[in-house]
């Protein structure tokens, strides 16, 4: 399953974690600071989860989240412009929450 993933996404992640999280944009690896946020959280309070940023192109996307949808090590993700949108179709199920504030 990590090979699939890796085959998809633009940069390599090194999957020396029980379990991972991702942040989903063109490139949030360029900046993003969500990563170096929730990894600090994991870490103190012992979680054995890392999360990573990952750079994903538009035709990958659909891929991605299929493959993603079926990996139990898989947490969840954080998702940047411009697929923010762009991702709702590949759901299988959107909070109500979220459908009230457009997240």
């Amino acid at each position: 399953m990590n090979e699939q993933i890796n085959n998809f996404l633009d940069n390599k992640i090194d999957f020396d974690t029980k379990k991972y999280s991702l942040i989903i944009g063109l490139s949030p690896s360029m900046g993003a600071r969500s990563p170096l946020l929730w990894n600090k959280v994991y870490k103190k309070l012992r979680v054995n989860c890392k999360m990573y940023p990952a750079d994903v192109s538009q035709k990958n996307l659909r891929n991605i989240i299929n493959i993603l949808k079926k990996d139990p090590n898989f947490v969840g993700s954080a998702v940047t412009i411009p697929y923010k949108e762009k991702i709702i179709k590949y759901l299988n199920k959107i909070d109500p929450n979220c459908k009230k504030i457009g997240s």
